[in-house]
């Protein structure tokens, strides 16, 4: 146990103590909001918002395995350092993304061209 509880302090000091590391913690944007799709559907309009917002490098779609109501997709940008998550819920009606990048600039302006696509769609 006390091994257990150096191991952890450790790591956190690494972490947050050295300035090498400092700078490899990501800037994330996040969004979401209500769905009234089944999983299907909700999956399908994700991988399209992704493809008009450039995330179409590494897509990979995650059903999770206890539970046919949701599913997480994973994809990285074409051609920035930026990639996205975006996870559909139906169980609970709700969809939500988010975006990430180590330079902050990156992942704003993504974020903001991302939000853009998804708010044409729902209009």
């Amino acid at each position: 146990m006390a091994l257990k509880n150096k191991f952890h302090l450790l790591s956190f000091l690494t972490l947050f103590g050295s300035p090498s590391y400092a700078e490899q913690i990501p800037y994330i944007y996040t969004n979401g909001g209500p769905t009234e799709m089944n999983l299907i559907s909700c999956v399908s309009l994700a991988k399209k918002e992704m493809r008009l917002g450039n995330f179409t490098r590494d897509l990979e779609v995650l059903y999770d395995s206890d539970n046919s109501h949701s599913a997480t997709i994973f994809s990285s940008h074409s051609y920035k350092p930026v990639s996205i998550t975006y996870r559909c819920m139906t169980n609970i009606n709700t969809w939500t993304f988010g975006i990430g990048s180590l330079d902050n600039k990156e992942a704003w302006d993504s974020y903001e061209y991302f939000y853009g696509v998804v708010q044409r769609l729902i209009d």
